[in-house]
């Protein structure tokens, strides 16, 4: 009997497993092969990854939750403070055209707009479209020292009223809501 079951257990495993049951073997030794499958006919869950129904579903789940949450994201903020960013560096650029070329560059406000200049003729700045830069929301100067809202600078980078003296106060700029102060001797500028 027990020579028919490991003939039959024999014929059960051999199209399956590459292995061979030794005729020396019983069927109660059987039991405790070391048997594996290859790892492709393997069935368990982590080896076999997602499906493409998953990762479709997924897709689809993520984009639908995008499309509630997109508008819910607001950028208007960030272009004001981009436009302040952008005049504070081109008060540094007139600054530094000053610097090395003598002195006399300086920055021009008429109302929302703004325009670098070189003794008094405007130019253009190299980032810009045109002569005449606008802001979306607002634009002031204020300094007493500066009544026709020109400020210039030297030949060492100070800031300077048209006629060519020496500014004594702070300068503030308000761009779009953000003010950026100029100081006097040194001429840096920030935000305060």
């Amino acid at each position: 009997m027990e020579k028919i079951m490991q003939n039959k257990m024999k014929a059960t495993l051999s199209p399956y497993l590459p292995i061979s049951l030794p005729d020396s073997l019983t069927i109660s030794q059987s039991h405790h092969l070391p048997i594996s499958l290859p790892h492709y006919l393997s069935t368990s869950r982590a080896k076999r990854g997602f499906t493409l129904i998953e990762l479709v579903i997924i897709i689809v789940l993520v984009g639908i939750i995008g499309i509630y949450i997109a508008p819910k994201i607001s950028t208007e903020g960030y272009k004001g403070k981009t436009q302040t960013t952008r005049f504070m560096s081109h008060i540094r650029y007139a600054q530094h055209k000053a610097m090395v070329s003598g002195g006399m560059w300086g920055i021009e406000i008429t109302g929302k707009s703004y325009r670098l200049l070189n003794n008094d003729n405007a130019t253009e700045f190299p980032d810009a479209e045109s002569i005449n830069i606008t802001v979306d929301k607002s634009l002031s100067i204020t300094n007493s020292e500066l009544p026709d809202n020109k400020v210039y600078f030297n030949f060492l980078g100070q800031p300077q009223t048209s006629n060519g003296s020496l500014l004594t106060k702070d300068t503030n700029f308000n761009v779009n809501g953000y003010t950026l102060i100029l100081t006097p001797r040194a001429g840096g500028i920030y935000f305060q």
